[in-house]
């Protein structure tokens, strides 16, 4: 388990899993925005006895405009903070890769829509 879990994918399904990665007194981001009007099913159970924080972002148009141009421009770059791309089906493995610390593993990006052609 995990002391902070970020989600970032706005899925529903694998934002209603993310109690089940982090640790008791740990802390879920949730920054991927859901389709409005869907609902996430959590264990309110789980929430109480594990004491869990939620926390969640949302940001202007403006603000993510300006991220993609600095993204485009390449004055940003996130490339070489990647180190693996997997499809959410593969969200397990990703975790795997990430409990491991292994220096080679940096970010792993979950892509809920399968993988992008390069």
């Amino acid at each position: 388990e995990f002391d902070v879990v970020i989600d970032a994918t706005g899925a529903i399904p694998v934002m209603n899993r993310t109690i089940d990665f982090v640790r008791k007194g740990g802390t879920v981001l949730l920054f991927g925005v859901p389709p409005s009007g869907k609902l996430m099913e959590l264990d309110a159970f789980k929430i109480f006895q594990k004491g869990l924080t939620f926390l969640s972002s949302f940001t202007s148009v403006r603000n993510s405009i300006q991220a993609v141009r600095l993204l485009q421009s390449g004055e940003v770059k996130v490339e070489s903070l990647i180190s693996h791309r997997l499809p959410l089906e593969d969200l397990l493995v990703g975790l795997e890769l990430m409990d491991k610390h292994d220096p080679g593993v940096k970010k792993v990006m979950i892509l809920p829509n399968g993988l992008l052609d390069s």
